[in-house]
Protein backbone atom coordinates (compact mmCIF):
# COMPACT_ATOMS: atom_id res chain seq x y z
CA UNK A 1 0.00 0.00 0.00
CA UNK A 2 1.45 3.51 -1.16
CA UNK A 3 1.86 6.22 1.64
CA UNK A 4 -0.83 8.66 0.95
CA UNK A 5 2.05 11.61 1.25
CA UNK A 6 3.94 10.53 -1.76
CA UNK A 7 4.76 13.48 -4.09
CA UNK A 8 4.07 11.48 -7.45
CA UNK A 9 0.89 14.06 -7.88
CA UNK A 10 3.11 16.61 -8.43
CA UNK A 11 4.69 14.60 -12.13
CA UNK A 12 3.55 15.24 -15.47
CA UNK A 13 1.24 12.43 -16.50
CA UNK A 14 3.23 11.16 -19.25
CA UNK A 15 5.93 10.56 -17.20
CA UNK A 16 3.98 8.19 -14.79
CA UNK A 17 5.59 4.85 -14.96
CA UNK A 18 3.00 1.61 -14.84
CA UNK A 19 4.21 -0.04 -12.06
CA UNK A 20 4.12 3.14 -9.56
CA UNK A 21 0.13 2.68 -8.45
CA UNK A 22 -1.64 -0.24 -7.69
CA UNK A 23 -5.09 -1.39 -9.08
CA UNK A 24 -3.72 0.85 -12.32
CA UNK A 25 -3.85 -0.13 -16.21
CA UNK A 26 -2.92 0.89 -19.17
CA UNK A 27 -6.50 1.50 -20.43
CA UNK A 28 -7.68 4.37 -17.27
CA UNK A 29 -6.42 5.75 -14.31
CA UNK A 30 -6.36 3.57 -10.81
CA UNK A 31 -9.57 2.06 -10.75
CA UNK A 32 -12.46 2.63 -7.48
CA UNK A 33 -13.16 -0.83 -7.35
CA UNK A 34 -16.81 0.46 -7.24
CA UNK A 35 -19.37 -0.35 -9.30
CA UNK A 36 -22.10 2.25 -8.87
CA UNK A 37 -23.77 1.27 -11.57
CA UNK A 38 -25.13 -2.03 -9.23
CA UNK A 39 -26.32 0.81 -6.91
CA UNK A 40 -28.58 3.00 -9.30
CA UNK A 41 -31.88 1.75 -7.22
CA UNK A 42 -30.63 2.20 -4.10
CA UNK A 43 -29.40 5.93 -4.97
CA UNK A 44 -32.88 6.68 -6.28
CA UNK A 45 -34.78 5.46 -3.30
CA UNK A 46 -32.52 6.97 -0.98
CA UNK A 47 -32.76 10.12 -2.82
CA UNK A 48 -36.73 10.38 -3.17
CA UNK A 49 -36.54 9.31 0.48
CA UNK A 50 -35.12 12.31 1.54
CA UNK A 51 -37.37 14.33 -0.73
CA UNK A 52 -40.24 13.32 0.48
CA UNK A 53 -39.08 13.50 4.30
CA UNK A 54 -37.29 16.68 4.01
CA UNK A 55 -39.13 18.86 1.31
CA UNK A 56 -42.83 17.43 0.48
CA UNK A 57 -43.90 15.96 4.04
CA UNK A 58 -43.18 19.48 6.14
CA UNK A 59 -45.02 21.75 3.07
CA UNK A 60 -48.33 19.13 3.21
CA UNK A 61 -48.59 18.76 6.59
CA UNK A 62 -48.07 22.27 6.92
CA UNK A 63 -51.27 23.14 4.33
CA UNK A 64 -53.43 20.49 4.85
CA UNK A 65 -53.69 21.11 9.08
CA UNK A 66 -53.53 24.76 8.84
CA UNK A 67 -55.80 25.31 6.34
CA UNK A 68 -57.89 22.12 6.48
CA UNK A 69 -58.43 21.22 10.16
CA UNK A 70 -58.76 23.80 13.70
CA UNK A 71 -55.85 22.73 14.70
CA UNK A 72 -53.95 25.79 16.38
CA UNK A 73 -50.76 27.40 14.40
CA UNK A 74 -48.45 26.84 17.25
CA UNK A 75 -49.53 22.87 16.79
CA UNK A 76 -49.34 22.85 13.38
CA UNK A 77 -45.71 23.89 13.50
CA UNK A 78 -44.69 21.22 16.15
CA UNK A 79 -46.38 18.68 14.14
CA UNK A 80 -44.06 19.42 11.22
CA UNK A 81 -41.08 19.28 13.49
CA UNK A 82 -42.14 15.92 14.96
CA UNK A 83 -42.51 14.76 11.17
CA UNK A 84 -39.18 15.59 10.50
CA UNK A 85 -36.99 14.44 13.33
CA UNK A 86 -36.66 11.30 11.25
CA UNK A 87 -33.57 13.04 9.62
CA UNK A 88 -31.49 12.91 12.94
CA UNK A 89 -31.72 8.95 13.21
CA UNK A 90 -29.03 8.93 10.50
CA UNK A 91 -26.68 10.10 12.77
CA UNK A 92 -26.24 7.51 15.68
CA UNK A 93 -26.92 4.74 12.37
CA UNK A 94 -24.24 6.30 10.32
CA UNK A 95 -21.87 6.43 13.53
CA UNK A 96 -22.57 2.63 14.17
CA UNK A 97 -21.68 2.18 11.02
CA UNK A 98 -18.50 3.61 11.10
CA UNK A 99 -17.55 2.03 14.56
CA UNK A 100 -18.91 -2.20 13.65
CA UNK A 101 -16.63 -4.48 12.85
CA UNK A 102 -13.37 -2.82 13.71
CA UNK A 103 -13.98 0.38 11.82
CA UNK A 104 -13.66 -1.06 8.60
CA UNK A 105 -15.45 1.72 6.88
CA UNK A 106 -14.34 4.44 9.27
CA UNK A 107 -11.50 6.57 7.90
CA UNK A 108 -7.80 5.07 7.54
CA UNK A 109 -5.11 6.11 9.74
CA UNK A 110 -7.86 6.55 12.32
CA UNK A 111 -7.43 7.02 15.94
CA UNK A 112 -10.42 5.74 18.56
CA UNK A 113 -12.24 8.91 18.12
CA UNK A 114 -11.95 9.96 14.41
CA UNK A 115 -15.34 10.27 12.83
CA UNK A 116 -14.90 11.04 8.76
CA UNK A 117 -15.92 14.33 7.46
CA UNK A 118 -19.22 13.78 6.80
CA UNK A 119 -20.34 12.85 10.10
CA UNK A 120 -18.51 16.25 11.81
CA UNK A 121 -20.67 18.73 9.35
CA UNK A 122 -24.22 16.29 10.15
CA UNK A 123 -23.28 16.54 13.94
CA UNK A 124 -22.71 20.95 13.13
CA UNK A 125 -25.40 21.22 10.68
CA UNK A 126 -28.27 19.70 13.57
CA UNK A 127 -27.35 23.17 15.51
CA UNK A 128 -28.74 26.05 13.25
CA UNK A 129 -31.52 23.42 12.52
CA UNK A 130 -32.16 22.92 15.81
CA UNK A 131 -32.68 27.05 16.15
CA UNK A 132 -34.87 27.98 13.12
CA UNK A 133 -36.89 25.15 14.47
CA UNK A 134 -36.87 26.69 18.26
CA UNK A 135 -37.48 29.74 16.90
CA UNK A 136 -40.46 28.62 14.65
CA UNK A 137 -42.02 27.39 17.79
CA UNK A 138 -42.21 30.32 19.95
CA UNK A 139 -42.61 32.97 17.35
CA UNK A 140 -45.19 30.51 15.29
CA UNK A 141 -43.71 31.01 12.13
CA UNK A 142 -43.33 28.61 9.15
CA UNK A 143 -40.68 30.95 7.96
CA UNK A 144 -38.02 30.03 10.34
CA UNK A 145 -39.07 26.00 9.78
CA UNK A 146 -37.88 26.70 6.19
CA UNK A 147 -35.11 28.88 6.68
CA UNK A 148 -33.75 25.99 8.47
CA UNK A 149 -32.67 23.78 5.26
CA UNK A 150 -31.45 26.73 3.90
CA UNK A 151 -29.01 28.00 6.56
CA UNK A 152 -28.06 24.19 6.21
CA UNK A 153 -27.23 24.56 2.90
CA UNK A 154 -25.38 28.11 2.96
CA UNK A 155 -22.80 26.38 5.52
CA UNK A 156 -22.70 23.89 2.92
CA UNK A 157 -21.47 26.07 0.10
CA UNK A 158 -19.58 28.28 1.94
CA UNK A 159 -17.22 25.24 2.98
CA UNK A 160 -17.17 24.08 -0.30
CA UNK A 161 -16.08 27.41 -1.89
CA UNK A 162 -13.08 27.78 1.10
CA UNK A 163 -11.82 24.32 0.91
CA UNK A 164 -11.52 25.03 -3.01
CA UNK A 165 -9.49 28.10 -2.67
CA UNK A 166 -8.07 26.62 0.90
CA UNK A 167 -7.17 23.41 -1.66
CA UNK A 168 -5.31 25.84 -4.67
CA UNK A 169 -2.94 27.37 -2.16
CA UNK A 170 -1.96 23.90 -0.99
CA UNK A 171 -3.16 25.12 2.84
CA UNK A 172 -2.24 22.00 5.46
CA UNK A 173 -4.82 21.68 7.99
CA UNK A 174 -3.06 20.41 11.80
CA UNK A 175 -6.01 17.45 11.76
CA UNK A 176 -6.73 14.80 9.99
CA UNK A 177 -9.73 14.57 7.89
CA UNK A 178 -11.07 11.95 6.73
CA UNK A 179 -8.55 9.46 5.74
CA UNK A 180 -6.32 12.72 4.71
CA UNK A 181 -3.34 12.54 7.35
CA UNK A 182 -2.71 16.11 9.73
CA UNK A 183 -0.07 18.55 7.93
CA UNK A 184 -1.11 17.08 4.45
CA UNK A 185 -2.38 20.07 1.62
CA UNK A 186 -6.55 20.08 1.98
CA UNK A 187 -8.55 18.62 -0.46
CA UNK A 188 -11.68 19.89 -1.76
CA UNK A 189 -14.70 19.04 -0.04
CA UNK A 190 -16.56 17.29 -2.45
CA UNK A 191 -13.60 14.86 -2.61
CA UNK A 192 -14.57 14.36 0.98
CA UNK A 193 -18.03 13.85 0.63
CA UNK A 194 -17.49 11.29 -2.20
CA UNK A 195 -15.34 9.00 0.23
CA UNK A 196 -17.34 9.62 3.35
CA UNK A 197 -20.33 9.07 1.86
CA UNK A 198 -18.80 5.82 -0.71
CA UNK A 199 -17.10 4.03 1.79
CA UNK A 200 -19.71 4.26 4.94
CA UNK A 201 -22.86 4.64 3.69
CA UNK A 202 -22.63 2.95 -0.17
CA UNK A 203 -20.58 0.46 1.94
CA UNK A 204 -17.24 0.89 -0.10
CA UNK A 205 -15.60 0.83 2.68
CA UNK A 206 -11.45 1.28 3.58
CA UNK A 207 -10.59 0.01 0.39
CA UNK A 208 -12.46 2.48 -1.63
CA UNK A 209 -10.53 5.13 0.59
CA UNK A 210 -7.59 3.72 -0.08
CA UNK A 211 -8.39 3.79 -4.43
CA UNK A 212 -9.86 6.98 -4.23
CA UNK A 213 -6.61 8.42 -2.09
CA UNK A 214 -4.58 6.74 -5.47
CA UNK A 215 -6.86 8.00 -8.57
CA UNK A 216 -6.24 11.63 -6.73
CA UNK A 217 -2.55 11.17 -6.60
CA UNK A 218 -2.22 9.94 -9.98
CA UNK A 219 -4.60 11.21 -12.01
CA UNK A 220 -4.80 15.54 -12.74
CA UNK A 221 -8.14 14.75 -14.72
CA UNK A 222 -9.61 13.95 -11.32
CA UNK A 223 -8.28 16.24 -9.43
CA UNK A 224 -9.59 18.80 -11.37
CA UNK A 225 -12.76 17.23 -11.55
CA UNK A 226 -13.24 17.70 -7.98
CA UNK A 227 -11.92 21.10 -8.14
CA UNK A 228 -14.38 22.54 -10.22
CA UNK A 229 -17.85 19.84 -8.46
CA UNK A 230 -16.47 21.74 -5.64
CA UNK A 231 -16.41 25.23 -6.49
CA UNK A 232 -19.37 25.16 -8.73
CA UNK A 233 -21.83 23.55 -6.42
CA UNK A 234 -20.67 25.83 -3.54
CA UNK A 235 -21.31 28.90 -5.75
CA UNK A 236 -24.22 27.77 -7.13
CA UNK A 237 -25.53 27.16 -3.39
CA UNK A 238 -24.47 30.30 -1.95
CA UNK A 239 -26.81 31.56 -5.04
CA UNK A 240 -29.73 29.44 -3.81
CA UNK A 241 -29.17 31.32 -0.74
CA UNK A 242 -29.25 34.33 -1.66
CA UNK A 243 -32.66 33.47 -3.70
CA UNK A 244 -34.01 32.12 -0.63
CA UNK A 245 -33.34 35.57 1.93
CA UNK A 246 -34.82 37.22 -1.20
CA UNK A 247 -38.15 35.35 -1.43
CA UNK A 248 -38.17 35.33 2.49
CA UNK A 249 -39.00 39.11 2.21
CA UNK A 250 -40.95 39.13 -0.43
CA UNK A 251 -43.89 36.79 0.00
CA UNK A 252 -46.31 36.02 2.75
CA UNK A 253 -45.88 32.59 4.51
CA UNK A 254 -48.82 31.15 2.74
CA UNK A 255 -46.97 31.32 -0.58
CA UNK A 256 -43.28 30.95 0.74
CA UNK A 257 -43.37 27.34 2.31
CA UNK A 258 -44.23 26.21 -1.34
CA UNK A 259 -41.90 28.64 -3.27
CA UNK A 260 -39.25 28.23 -0.69
CA UNK A 261 -39.63 24.24 -1.29
CA UNK A 262 -39.80 24.29 -4.69
CA UNK A 263 -37.11 26.47 -5.01
CA UNK A 264 -34.48 24.34 -2.96
CA UNK A 265 -35.31 21.12 -3.61
CA UNK A 266 -35.25 21.80 -7.17
CA UNK A 267 -32.37 23.65 -7.15
CA UNK A 268 -30.50 20.12 -5.47
CA UNK A 269 -32.15 18.55 -8.46
CA UNK A 270 -30.80 20.51 -10.89
CA UNK A 271 -27.45 20.73 -9.39
CA UNK A 272 -27.43 16.93 -8.95
CA UNK A 273 -28.18 16.29 -12.87
CA UNK A 274 -25.59 18.89 -14.30
CA UNK A 275 -23.27 16.74 -11.55
CA UNK A 276 -24.06 13.32 -13.08
CA UNK A 277 -23.77 14.93 -16.45
CA UNK A 278 -20.49 17.17 -16.27
CA UNK A 279 -18.51 14.18 -14.19
CA UNK A 280 -19.56 11.55 -16.87
CA UNK A 281 -17.67 13.85 -19.78
CA UNK A 282 -14.81 14.47 -17.16
CA UNK A 283 -14.24 10.80 -16.16
CA UNK A 284 -14.09 9.89 -19.96
CA UNK A 285 -11.84 13.22 -20.90
CA UNK A 286 -9.70 11.46 -18.26
CA UNK A 287 -9.11 8.21 -19.44
CA UNK A 288 -8.41 9.15 -23.12
CA UNK A 289 -5.72 11.90 -21.59
CA UNK A 290 -4.65 8.61 -19.61
CA UNK A 291 -4.37 6.29 -22.27
CA UNK A 292 -2.51 9.21 -24.66
CA UNK A 293 0.14 9.61 -21.47
CA UNK A 294 0.46 5.72 -21.69
CA UNK A 295 0.67 5.71 -25.43
CA UNK A 296 3.28 8.98 -25.07
CA UNK A 297 5.57 6.62 -22.43
CA UNK A 298 5.35 3.55 -24.64
CA UNK A 299 6.90 5.52 -27.47
CA UNK A 300 9.72 6.71 -25.60
CA UNK A 301 10.45 3.67 -24.25
CA UNK A 302 10.39 2.03 -27.48
CA UNK A 303 13.21 4.76 -28.70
Amino acid sequence: MNDSRTSLSSEPLARLSKPEFPFQEPEGPPSLGYDIASKKRSIAISALIILVVNGITPAAIYYIFQYGTNVSRSNVINIVEIATTFTLIHWPWRLWQLLRRGGERAPRNRTALTLDSFQWNFLIGIFPVTICCVLAGTKESMRWYMFGPVSLFCIVAMQMVLTWFLARANVRFPFQTSSLPADEPTRPAVYFMVEDVTACDGGGGQAFRERLNLRWQASPSFRKLMETLTLYLGLGFIAQTMLQVAILFATDEKVFVAVSTAVLWGWCGASALWAIHYTKRALREEKLQWTSGYRQHDLRVAV
